[in-house]
């Protein structure tokens, strides 16, 4: 499961971000809307999700994002929970 994430169902997948966390935990309204957008481009963007995370990685100026995408990049090894397809 990516950091800042929620994770739903008998067989979890990701239901999205987890905002009131993040809220509470002093995350400015900015970052939060930066995740926000990275999550939307990484999940439901057009191409596959390896181009997307690489488009992401080379395009973001946000630190919080910057840790996530690596934290993806750099547990590639391992199964990657998605959100459900609908």
């Amino acid at each position: 499961v990516i950091p800042f994430a929620v994770v739903t169902g008998e067989r979890a997948h990701l239901s999205g971000l987890n905002l009131i966390g993040l809220k509470r935990r002093g995350f400015d309204k900015d970052t939060i809307s930066a995740l926000r957008g990275a999550y939307r481009d990484l999940f439901e963007g057009e191409g596959t999700f390896d181009d997307r995370l690489s488009a992401l990685k080379a395009d973001t100026q946000d630190e919080v994002v910057q840790k996530l995408l690596d934290f993806i990049a750099n547990n590639s090894d391992r199964p990657l929970c998605h959100p459900e397809q609908t």
